[in-house]
């Protein structure tokens, strides 16, 4: 055990007593931590974190005359705490989950709807600026100018989602296979 890990743990298992106990505490051993130089002397000479913390915890009872401060709950009753308030608050998450994704989906269909309207916007200024050949040939080649780029930022545009989907994919694939 490191010295880090030593001091982490204690900390964790005096939680429950006042700041001020705690903050005098950890100063204490940390300056002791210091003042020896040799860790693992020190953690020889100490004990456990689960040690240190007990005697803590009895020393400060035995100032304040005061009724037993609790240890931390071991983890196995907290990840099943953890489990039945998810289960007790199912009724609010699900309900929010399915109205993100019904969002989801309204989004998708909107992008997919504005693709589509922007697509037949050029297609129209497309025929428009041909059959504005015959009457002005300036207004013809703004009417093309104006149709390519609208495909050319339809096309961008798409490009662009297709990335960032693909990315977002492979961030969640590789964060959960982490």
């Amino acid at each position: 055990m490191t010295r880090d890990k030593f001091l982490k743990e204690l900390k964790y298992r005096i939680g429950y007593l006042p700041n001020e106990e705690q903050d005098a505490a950890m100063a204490y051993y940390i300056e002791y931590f210091e003042e020896a130089g040799n860790d693992e002397a020190v953690l020889l000479e100490l004990g456990s974190p689960a040690e240190v913390a007990a005697r803590i915890i009895s020393d400060y009872n035995a100032r304040s005359n005061s009724m037993p401060v609790q240890q931390v709950q071991p983890k196995a009753h907290r990840n099943l705490a953890g489990i039945l308030a998810g289960i007790l608050s199912a009724p609010l998450w699900i309900p929010l989950l399915f109205v993100v994704g019904i969002l989801a989906l309204v989004l998708l269909f909107v992008v997919v709807l504005l693709f589509f309207i922007f697509f037949v916007v050029a297609l129209a200024l497309m025929k428009a600026a041909i059959h504005a050949l015959a009457v002005s040939i300036s207004t013809a080649i703004f009417g093309m100018g104006a149709s390519i780029l609208l495909f050319g930022l339809l096309i961008l545009a798409a490009y662009g989602i297709i990335c960032g989907t693909k990315a977002l994919f492979h961030h969640f694939i590789q964060r959960k296979g982490a």
